[in-house]
């Protein structure tokens, strides 16, 4: 999150956080960028919170607002790349396709 300067904060909960920067990267100026922080219940295990977030088929089943989402790479055991196609993103835009790492 350094390298990206003027975060607005749009959620500000004890266990999730949610900051905006509206000057886009270097391919396209308009596009956001969307930095989120969650912070789980210890009694569940990593491996399980990162595959409910990233795995397509257990994605769908928690966020009513996705239209498509398909894994594009797996990088790490904790980080993956994801491609998500959303209805609605209820904080600033309508439907809009994302790419999730």
């Amino acid at each position: 999150m350094d390298e990206v300067k003027d975060w607005d904060i749009k959620v500000d909960e004890p266990d999730v956080k949610l900051w905006i920067a509206k000057h886009g990267s270097f391919l396209n100026e308009s596009l956001p960028f969307v930095h989120s922080e969650i912070c789980f219940d210890v009694k569940y295990p990593l491996e399980l919170v990162i595959d409910c977030i990233s795995e397509p088929t257990h994605k769908s089943k928690w966020d009513e607002n996705i239209d498509s989402c398909r894994v594009i790479e797996n990088i790490s055991f904790n980080e993956v790349v994801c491609h998500t196609v959303y209805r609605e993103i209820p904080f600033f835009a309508t439907t809009r396709d994302f790419l999730e790492k």
